[in-house]
């Protein structure tokens, strides 16, 4: 999942930005929405997101998607961010269904620091990166989309050392390519950096957009490459583990670019209408795909309508079908 990926901020409805996507839908995005199956209006966050200084987290009565996927003995890790609260443990990933989670807890932060600044000033600044419940001492200068994809290499790959850092160390919670795996990636890339600042990436990515005169869509520009790279790097891992064959991948945005705002990441959303925070379709209708050999039809673009809350029951629907198992408590009422 990007984070504030505009409709103009893939190479298909772009001439300058370089991506891979192919085809697309329009959701009403969010990750509660995607995890639950169920409208943010039923959930309680349809007016605001949740910011570091808020004593409260996302409903615990609402069963998420890794749990679900446990009754069909699932392997869940996330690797990115959260963002439905942590107000106590239980509230945080590896109590609400996941095995491990590797990123940050909070809305935004610096990519290369991993500290978010509250604009507001109620806070201040604070350093939040973590594998399960402990900070990472470790990371202050990685840029986090390249942190996230060694991390994702390392659950696929069961301990297998692919990459040159050493700042990672094999742990217990890497991937049995004997059971099956749900990874959820939320991306770090294209949300604005913490303290209102532009979206940030490494020097050399951003000098291969210099034809881009504004700074802002430079940079967003190169952190958008830099996630198309680890995507294309994770399924490479799949497919040389013999993985990627009975695997099905969904790509989305959580929301349309942010534009002419004071969080601006230099997102476009043309030629919608809108932006982030609003119910015009350059809002809600994102860059999209699903891809897997595993599909009857596949290379052709939906004209369909199909809303985040469709994941949830379509994901579920097709491990049934995979496997047979049905008991009562795992039936989904959408």
């Amino acid at each position: 999942m990007a984070d504030d990926m505009g409709w103009a901020d893939v190479g298909h409805h772009s001439d300058h930005i370089l991506t891979q996507t192919s085809t697309h839908w329009p959701p009403m995005a969010s990750s509660g929405a995607l995890l639950t199956g169920r409208h943010p209006m039923h959930l309680g966050f349809q007016n605001i997101a949740l910011l570091p200084f808020m004593a409260t987290g996302f409903p615990l009565h609402f069963k998420l998607l890794p749990q679900y996927l446990k009754h069909y003995n699932y392997a869940t890790h996330i690797v990115g961010k959260w963002h439905l609260g942590f107000m106590n443990r239980e509230y945080t990933p590896t109590y609400r269904g996941f095995d491990s989670h590797v990123g940050y807890w909070t809305n935004r932060q610096f990519y290369f620091n991993h500290t978010n600044c509250d604009p507001y000033d109620r806070v201040g600044c604070g350093y939040d990166f973590r594998h399960n419940m402990d900070v990472i001492t470790n990371a202050s200068g990685v840029y986090s989309t390249h942190y996230f994809t060694d991390r994702c290499l390392h659950i696929i790959d069961l301990g297998y050392i692919f990459s040159k850092l050493s700042y990672f160390v094999i742990t217990s919670d890497e991937h049995n390519t004997s059971e099956p795996l749900f990874l959820y990636m939320p991306h770090q890339a294209i949300h604005v950096s913490a303290n209102k600042l532009p979206v940030e990436a490494p020097q050399e990515y951003i000098d291969m957009f210099a034809y881009i005169e504004s700074d802002m869509r430079r940079g967003l520009a190169a952190a958008a490459y830099s996630m198309d790279e680890s995507i294309g790097a994770v399924v490479e891992r799949l497919h040389s583990r013999q993985m990627l064959e009975n695997s099905i991948i969904i790509f989305m945005s959580d929301n349309g670019g942010t534009t002419g705002t004071h969080f601006a990441n230099g997102g476009s959303n043309w030629p919608l209408r809108g932006m982030k925070m609003e119910y015009y379709e350059g809002g809600i209708r994102v860059p999209a795909f699903i891809w897997s050999p595993l599909l009857n039809k596949s290379g052709y673009v939906s004209d369909a309508m199909i809303h985040v809350t469709d994941i949830l029951p379509t994901i579920l629907d097709a491990v049934h079908n995979s496997t047979g198992i049905l008991n009562e408590q795992f039936i989904y009422v959408h």
